[in-house]
């Protein structure tokens, strides 16, 4: 008998499903969650661009601020998504209070707009 049988497996997997929804981060986004900026490079060949499609989706879900980088021509790499000969066809998907943006182009995901983010989201909450 090699591997293990079909019961174990589905045994198993339901255990760690409860481990898996503890460690997503989308389970603990709230209308009240602080902002969060995602950058991804569409050509990322270790974490799906997907994934970070689906961390966009949960804040933008619950009216909280997000505002997402989806860099084409980018991999894995911070230094090809802040690279500015990939800034001119990079898509920003913006959201909070319930309203979403979307541009081609500005505003760059360079590092003075990350330390901007990070200027603003580090005195949340905002009063």
């Amino acid at each position: 008998m090699t591997g293990t049988p079909r019961a174990a497996r589905r045994l198993l997997t339901a255990e760690r499903r409860s481990d898996v929804r503890a460690t997503d981060p989308t389970g603990y986004i709230t209308p009240d969650a602080p902002p969060i900026m995602i950058r991804h490079g569409q050509d990322d060949p270790l974490v799906p661009h997907a994934q970070s499609i689906l961390l966009y989706n949960a804040p933008r879900a619950a009216g909280a601020e997000a505002t997402f980088f989806s860099v084409p021509g980018a991999g894995h790499d911070r230094r090809q998504v802040l690279d500015p000969a990939n800034h001119s066809r990079h898509t920003v998907y913006r959201t909070g209070r319930g309203v979403e943006r979307i541009t081609v182009g500005p505003p760059a995901p360079s590092w003075e707009v990350i330390e901007q983010f990070l200027r603003t989201a580090m005195a949340w909450p905002r009063i």
